[in-house]
């Protein structure tokens, strides 16, 4: 394993971007004065007019350097080597996330996206995930509002039913409620993206367990049978419908459950999500919008119109308009002995800032793993973590109660109901 000079923290990669605006704000206003950081991006003059809005929000901060930088055609490998942890907040991830995911995996370097690209993670999964563990990178994708809520509401009940039952959760089923008001320009370019590249296959007939580290794991799980028209109704959730963001969130947690071992480790573990309805009509309803919204981005002409009419790129809604944008989600675990334990996530407020809370904090996290490298005389840090449990494409769960703390010290609300 190689060891290298790391001389800053954290790089956001794409910090001009909508998103990436939002994690740099937060960057300035939470580090701690020690910490050196870095943003980067194509656009140096955009890059400066941002270093000075920072230093106007924290005048007492850690001012990051600033750096150009092109992730398709530039080397990585100086900025991976000379960094502990890269947020890559360049998307979408199909077209430009693979050389950040190589250098880092080559180099040792921990890293965060907000990707909600379900085919592209398994590629670098397949591809890296390998080479990740052999250097001892830690590679999280998806630490956005999609997954690491599903991620770590599996874990929280998980772990309590444990505590509380004595026994391993068989199922945890779902209700992931969120109101968003709006979409940056980003976020509708990484659905068309995946949709060009992968097709629709994914959405239709979405396999949770593709995630899974083996194609023995995958072979010997077979996805569960969607309810008829969408509909299903818990005794404790209620009525609930077919959710479009689901069948990521449900690899996200299989992928929790068997590299990692951080959720539950009953050989039959399923784990369902579904959004909130109130009727069967309803639910009924959402379930035929959702596939037929899905049979739309398989048509060029739809996905052409959607491009041309998203948000200009680094652009997103408006802080009055998400003023009223909520993350609502109640899971019940059971137990093969009948017993049952409720958890809740919520956070109000912006759905963009919400994930920028969650990709601080997961740096945050990933900073305090870091801990005890050797110093040089040159006043960087030079060796890297040496914990093979962290190493390798995690989830956002790998994170565990320290990341579940932080949420909780930024606003999250996030219970076991007992």
């Amino acid at each position: 394993m190689r060891s290298y000079t790391r001389q800053y923290d954290v790089a956001l990669l794409g910090a001009t971007g909508f998103t990436a605006t939002l994690v740099a704000q937060v960057f300035a206003a939470t580090l701690t004065s020690e910490i050196r950081w870095l943003i980067a991006g194509r656009n140096y003059d955009k890059l400066r007019g941002l270093l000075e809005k920072l230093r106007k929000l924290n005048p007492e901060g850690p001012v990051p350097d600033i750096q150009s930088i092109d992730v398709v055609n530039d080397n990585l490998t100086e900025l991976a080597r000379s960094t502990k942890v890269i947020v890559n907040a360049i998307g979408p991830y199909t077209r430009y996330g693979r050389p950040v995911v190589e250098a880092c995996a080559a180099n040792g370097t921990s890293y965060v996206d907000f990707s909600t690209e379900t085919p592209w993670i398994e590629e670098m999964i397949l591809i890296y995930h390998d080479l990740a563990r052999e250097n001892h990178a830690t590679i999280i994708p998806a630490i956005g509002n999609s997954s690491s809520p599903s991620a770590l509401i599996a874990l929280l009940l998980a772990d309590q039913y444990r505590i509380l039952h004595g026994n391993d959760v068989r199922e945890i089923v779902s209700c992931y409620g969120m109101k968003i008001n709006g979409m940056s320009g980003g976020s509708l370019s990484s659905v068309v993206d995946v949709v060009d590249t992968y097709g629709i296959r994914h959405l239709l007939s979405p396999n949770p367990y593709r995630l899974c580290p083996s194609k023995e794991t995958k072979l010997s799980q077979t996805p569960t049978s969607i309810p008829f028209l969408g509909h299903i109704k818990d005794p404790i959730l209620g009525h609930l419908a077919t959710s479009f963001t689901a069948p990521g969130n449900e690899a996200i947690v299989n992928r929790s459950q068997h590299p990692q071992q951080s959720i539950a480790q009953h050989p039959s573990f399923i784990y369902k999500e579904y959004m909130p309805a109130t009727s069967t009509l309803q639910a009924i309803a959402i379930h035929m919008l959702t596939k037929l919204g899905i049979l739309m981005l398989a048509l060029r002409p739809f996905r052409t119109l959607l491009n041309r009419l998203k948000p200009a790129s680094g652009s997103g809604p408006s802080a009055e308009i998400t003023r009223t944008e909520k993350l609502a989600i109640t899971a019940v675990a059971r137990g093969e002995d009948g017993k049952e334990l409720v958890a809740e996530y919520i956070y109000n407020g912006p759905m963009y800032y919400h994930t920028a809370i969650l990709g601080t904090a997961a740096v945050a996290v990933l900073l305090e793993l870091w801990r005890g490298t050797d110093r040089d005389d040159s006043g960087g840090d030079a060796g890297q973590r040496r914990d093979p449990d962290m190493s390798g494409i995690l989830t956002p769960s790998c994170l565990g109660m320290p990341f579940v703390e932080r949420l909780r010290a930024a606003g999250v609300k996030f219970d076991v109901l007992v």
